[in-house]
């Protein structure tokens, strides 16, 4: 259980884990990257402070002073965040609280507050070999589109784990790997003459070694074909039948 410090009005408190003297035993203190987004307290002027970096680059949230001071602006908050916040007499309101790569947003409706931590993510996240768990939905951004193929085509897996191309003549596909294992999937759309045929990659393979017909259809038939990349080799399933 994290040690608390009320910061504010009576229901709203920062749960910090981490405790320092003063700022020359903070700046010594050597985080991991499993700990950026944790806080931390001051104790010398009651200081908080988020680690926003590894493995000792800090955001200050402001003082709580002695019995705990209200957050009202930038100054509060540190130089480099942003704070809006709405108050009417005894009620403080915040919106949000951003800074650099870190956020904090803290919501409140009616007489329940929500506070969240989380680190803003614009760029690769690499799980180190560490497991994500407890997800709901795993989604993807959009489905990328190829555009029409031409006769060699080539469906980078870099762009996305969902694809289309639109089949405008019999073509010669090649494929860009993804970085790593995993399933990717491909909808082929025939164009308005249909019977356009693929050749796969030497890298694919087949159940029986039969390739689905994708030619199959007609005009403007949609095949969907799945592959397992186990690092080396496209396994392929596809219905088989067109959806028309």
């Amino acid at each position: 259980m994290g040690l608390h410090k009320s910061i504010a009005f009576d229901d709203i408190h920062v749960a910090h884990s981490l405790e320092f003297a003063n700022a020359a035993t903070r700046g010594a203190y050597q985080g991991a990257s499993l700990d950026i987004g944790r806080i931390a307290r001051q104790l010398d002027d009651g200081t908080y402070y988020i680690l926003q970096s590894a493995p000792n680059t800090w955001l200050s949230l402001g003082s709580g002073g002695g019995g705990g001071g209200d957050i009202t602006n930038a100054n509060n908050v540190g130089g480099a965040a942003g704070v809006f916040r709405d108050k009417t007499t005894t009620v403080l309101n915040f919106r949000s609280l951003v800074a650099a790569a870190t956020s904090i947003v803290v919501t409140q409706n009616a007489d329940t507050v929500s506070i969240a931590f989380g680190h803003i993510l614009n760029q690769t996240l690499n799980a180190n070999n560490n497991d994500i768990q407890a997800i709901k939905v795993a989604s993807f951004n959009a489905e990328h589109d190829n555009g029409n193929s031409g006769a060699t085509p080539t469906v980078n897996w870099n762009n996305g784990q969902k694809q289309r191309i639109t089949m405008t003549a019999s073509a010669t596909m090649a494929f860009v790997a993804p970085p790593g294992p995993c399933n990717v999937l491909i909808k082929i759309i025939q164009d308005g003459t249909g019977g356009r045929t693929i050749t796969w990659p030497g890298t694919v393979r087949w159940p029986s070694a039969v390739s689905p017909p994708i030619q199959s259809g007609g005009a403007n038939a949609i095949h969907i074909v799945a592959f397992y990349f186990d690092g080396t080799n496209y396994y392929g399933q596809s219905p088989g039948n067109a959806f028309s």
